[in-house]
């Protein structure tokens, strides 16, 4: 089950709409869960990998759907774990 808040989750028709930037480190990637399987349904997962910092801070669309990725796994945190 995902879990970051839709923040890596995007539509099909979205990439075209990246800067050149943001092409160049976000290569979306088909993502088919079990709902998707049997509905025909289609989402697609922006893929990092090797994105470095620079690359992510210099897209605005990157950042924010990271800021959402990250502020959504600090809240996941136990109380007696180390805040983000």
């Amino acid at each position: 089950m995902p879990n970051d808040d839709g923040g890596l989750i995007v539509s099909r028709k979205r990439p075209r709409s990246y800067s050149p930037a943001t092409r160049r480190v976000a290569l979306p990637t088909r993502l088919i869960g079990a709902r998707d399987l049997l509905n025909g349904g289609e989402r697609w997962c922006l893929w990092l990998k090797d994105a470095r910092p620079g690359d992510i801070t210099s897209s605005p669309f990157l950042r924010e759907r990271v800021r959402r990725f990250v502020s959504t796994d600090c809240e996941a945190l136990a109380p007696n774990q180390i805040a983000c």
